[in-house]
Parts: structure tokens; sequence; C-alpha cells
């Protein structure tokens, strides 16, 4: 009779009713295979079932290692729920790892099945990172991708933005796939910005990015000035400009424009004097006498065209210029120069346009005296005293005093033999003065020597060789070219 009782109070212990289902004694663990792989991270993912009629859970989550079985003893991460992942950082890279799941309860330490996957190679990119060539527009990025060639490379190159952290979502380039160094042309940039940039390298399994670097475009301002003008003529002159900075912006086109009013534009004339910076020179063409005119250097990039200061000038009378029946060659330093004696200011010196004729100076053994002084402004008055001393006909004084030439209704009589520096001033300025010569009917110099107005003593004067360039001392008696001048 006790036994019966006994095993009846078992029983009701022990057994459910016909509607109740049956309590877990142990945790249903999974682990899947870890997915995202990278060189330093992994995400794991499984599921846990708790015992429903066992000790409350205490921990559950993953564990991992590189040795193969890892347990609570090695690296483990707590993750509360059923169906559970997590990302796992601070691995290595290259390396096999081991991971399953697990769960703690007052009756010990459950696993679910084994799972193992390697970490990828790491893509390090080499520190030597530079930014150069830095323009308004553009920029060169070079960078590289080393490594043992395990882990194939896809796709590299570089990435930008105006902002931090820049991705192969934004703007980027492709150079190629494998390792080795990375120059990237970088184009299409604004200027004076801020960007942020980096390498990027892309395998199968994940991007890369190297170091971040920062750099400024230029700001496109050119600097550039209007050189002063010079060898102004009655029809042309010379400039120039000088373009110290482009801004890295280049410089398509540069030149001087130039009008009759102020800020002249290129719309008026111009000059096109090449491109880049740095100086040119620039000829001024097609002038009209006694205008004054406005000039302005000009560069042009892409952003537009940048102008130098302004400078004017008048058009005037020049060397080589043709007027009152001869040629300039010589034109005085200033307006108080008196260059034929009669006391008024004059503006320079003409040279007759046709040869006079080829004679002897004159009074050969004589010394006539006041013939010694050979600057420029004195033949006027050597002339005087050699006509006052010899009184030869056909010498080379008396060809120029007898000289007379008439344009548009006036008489030009008053010409004289050249001192000997002005003789010389003729000859350097012998090729402009050929040139207008002949366009207004008169003669070339010949090339041999040509008398000046000075005397070296009783039987010898100076003279200037057109085809050597030098002085000569030649004999009073010999026959040479005579070209008359005079004051204008």
């Amino acid at each position: 009779m006790r036994k019966i009782v006994l095993l009846s109070l078992f029983i009701s212990v022990f057994s459910c009713s016909d509607t109740e289902e049956l309590c877990t004694l142990t945790p249903s663990l999974t682990t899947d295979a870890p997915s995202n792989l990278t060189a330093t991270s992994a995400t794991f993912l499984g599921s846990i079932e708790a015992p429903t009629c066992s000790p409350l859970t205490i921990s559950q989550g993953f564990v991992y290692g590189t040795n193969a079985q890892p347990n609570v003893n090695d690296q483990f991460v707590e993750v509360d729920g059923e169906a559970i992942s997590t990302k796992i950082s601070g691995l290595s890279p290259n390396q096999t790892y081991h991971c399953r799941t697990y769960l703690t309860n007052q009756v010990g330490t459950y696993y679910g099945n084994e799972m193992h996957f390697q970490t990828a190679v790491e893509v390090v990119f080499s520190d030597a990172v530079s930014v150069a060539d830095i323009t308004a527009f553009s920029v060169v990025i070079t960078s590289g991708v080393p490594g043992d060639g395990s882990v194939e490379i896809t796709g590299r190159g570089v990435c930008w933005s105006t902002s931090p952290a820049p991705t192969i979502a934004g703007s980027k380039t492709e150079e190629g796939v494998g390792l080795g160094l990375i120059a990237s042309d970088v184009t299409g940039l604004s200027a004076a910005t801020i960007y942020y940039t980096r390498s990027y390298a892309t395998s199968e399994l994940e991007t890369t990015y190297g170091e971040e670097q920062t750099f400024t475009t230029r700001d496109a301002v050119v600097s550039l000035t209007t050189t002063s003008v010079s060898a102004i003529t009655a029809t042309t002159a010379k400039s120039g400009g000088t373009i110290s900075d482009d801004g890295g912006a280049p410089i398509t086109v540069r030149g001087l424009c130039w009008s009759t009013n102020p800020n002249p534009t290129q719309a008026d004339d111009k000059t096109e004097d090449g491109s880049g910076a740095g100086s040119f020179s620039s000829d001024l063409t097609g002038l009209t006498l006694g205008m004054t005119y406005y000039i302005r250097s000009y560069a042009t990039t892409q952003v537009g065209t940048t102008y130098g200061e302004e400078r004017t000038f008048i058009t005037s009378l020049g060397v080589g210029d043709y007027t009152q029946g001869g040629v300039i060659f010589y034109m005085a330093p200033d307006q108080n120069t008196d260059l034929n004696g009669d006391g008024s200011p004059d503006q320079g010196l003409l040279v007759a346009i046709k040869n006079q004729g080829v004679v002897e100076f004159g009074c050969f053994g004589t010394e006539v005296g006041g013939l010694s002084e050979t600057r420029i402004g004195t033949g006027a008055q050597s002339t005087t005293a050699l006509l006052n001393a010899c009184a030869s006909a056909g010498i080379a004084a008396r060809l120029c005093d007898a000289y007379s030439v008439t344009v548009e209704g006036q008489d030009y009589t008053d010409w004289f033999l050249p001192s000997k520096d002005a003789l010389n001033e003729i000859y350097q300025n012998k090729n402009s003065i050929n040139s207008s010569a002949i366009a207004n009917g008169g003669d070339e110099f010949i090339t041999y020597f040509y008398w000046s107005s000075n005397e070296k003593d009783r039987n010898s004067a100076w003279s200037h060789h057109f085809s050597s360039g030098n002085p000569g001392q030649n004999d009073k008696d010999s026959r040479y070219g005579v070209r008359a001048v005079r004051a204008f």
C-alpha cells in the first residue's frame, strides 16, 4: 500500500496534462557563416533558443579565436535575442578564425556548431601620398597600392569632395587594376576651393581608402602689368606687358589693346602675342599722327579676360619718319634743344633723301679753325665756317648750302653738313632712313665714305664709312659722298 502512494505522487509531480507541451532541457544553438569579411572585421550570424525548463540564461553570444573549438575562455561577445548578429572589429589581416554561438546558464555552457573564415589581405596605401601641380581647376594626386598579390585589386584611383571622407560614390578617377603607383590627373575643379581627397583600392571583398589629404585650388586671378610705351612715331609705337602670375589658370591668349577712348578692351584694336605667363612685346601699327591713345595689356583664361593698368601716349614724328623733305634720324632730348644754332628750340634733325654728290671736303692745306666740335647740333656752325673760309665751288659744305627741296608748297633751304657725331647717328639708323627715302623717291646711301663738317688738321677731315661703320681721317682733297641735314 505504501509503495502505491509514492508512485502516485511521482506521477502527479513529473507528468503534464494532455494539453501542455513538454519543456526543453537544453538550448538550441546555430552558427551561420560570417559575412562582410574585410582585412580587420567580419559580421557573425546565428540563432539561439534558450531551454524552457532550465535556469535563466546568464550570458549568450559568440565566441571566437584563431584555434578550433573556441570557448568562453577565448574571445567572446555577448548578444541578446534569438536571431543574433554582430560586427567584430580588430581582427588581423589574412588570418583564419573560428567562431560559434554560446549560451551559459546555472547548469553550464552550451556551444553551437563551429564556422571558420579567413580575413582579407590588408590593402595598405603608401605614406608617400602627394598632391602636386595645383591649378585653379586641376591637380595631380599620387599614391600607391603595395601588396603581395594575394588579393586581386579590381579597381583603383582617387576620390574627392568638398566635404571630408570622400568615397567612390562621389567624384573619382579610375586608374586601372593591380598594384603599384597611382598618378591621377584630377580635373573639373572649382577655383579657390578646399578639397578633400583619398586614394582607394577595390577588391572582391571591399573598397579600402588611403590617408585623407586636403588642398586648396588657386584663385584664377591673373596679375599683369602694361609696359611703358616707347619708339613712338607718327603711326607706330611699342609696348607690351608682363604676366607675373596666372592664378593657376592657363593663359590662352595675351597682348595689347588700344583706343582713342579710355579703358580699351579686346573689342578695340589689339595684338595677339602668344600665350602663357611671362613678358611679351607688342607693336602698335596703323596709328594717326597727333592722336592721344589709351593702351592696356590683357590676358585671357577660361575664366575671362584680365587687363593691366592703362597708359597713354600721343603719336608724333620719330626716327625713320619722312617729313619736310627729309627723314628723321635724331630726336631732341627735350623741348629746349637748339640743333642749328639759330637760338630757337628744335624737335630733331632730318637727313636729305638724296645724295648731293661726291666731292672734296675743301680747304686742303688750310686749317679753318672752329671745326673741332663734333657733337650733334654743331654742324650748322661748322658749315658756315667752311663756307666763309673756302671760296672754292663744289666743296661738300657748299653742296649742302645750295640744296633746296619744296614740299606741299613749302621751300626748305636751310641744309648743312652733319657733324661727326650726327653722321654716326645717321649711319646707326641707315636702314630705316634708306627705306623711308626710297619710299619717297630718294636714294640709298652709298657703301663708301661720307664727309662730316669737322676737320682733323690743315690737310685732313673726319668722314664715316657707311659699309664698315668706322670713322675715317681722310685728306681734304679726297672725293667722298655728301648728304645734307637740317633741323626741324
